[in-house]
């Protein structure tokens, strides 16, 4: 089953909800229920509240299906395009936006919060393989 919208947030599918890595030196995301963010270092920029804010300038038009993730996000004349494929349910796939070709592999990971350290503890559910 295939869902396409055009909405004012975010609606991923529970498969792809979670935080996700790379081997390669780039921006980590994290999925939540209503919600699309970037992870770079410490700082979390999530994409919900600019387009609630943005009165209707900013969209999110989303196709769904069992294996698929595609976000189109546009407003201000510009467009950004991400399309994920799920491999496993620790594993995705980013496909290059403008060769339409997948390029780079993320990793679901979990982050564990304690009070007594505010620093993440950074557990592989599927940890990477060792060269």
């Amino acid at each position: 089953m295939t869902i396409q919208e055009t909405t004012i947030s975010f609606n991923p599918p529970s498969w792809i909800q979670g935080t996700w890595t790379s081997d390669a030196n780039f921006t980590d995301f994290r999925y939540k229920p209503d919600d699309f963010c970037y992870l770079d270092g410490t700082t979390e920029y999530c994409h919900k509240e600019r387009i609630e804010n943005s009165n209707g300038a900013i969209e999110a038009n989303e196709t769904i299906t069992e294996t698929t993730y595609d976000i189109e996000y546009s407003g201000g004349g510009t467009k950004n395009y991400w399309s994920f494929i799920k491999i496993s349910n620790t594993k995705i796939v980013c496909v290059n936006p403008m060769a339409r070709e997948p390029n780079m592999i993320f990793y679901k990971i979990n982050l564990e919060f304690t009070l007594l350290n505010p620093n993440p503890k950074i557990l592989f559910f599927n940890p990477k393989p060792q060269l």
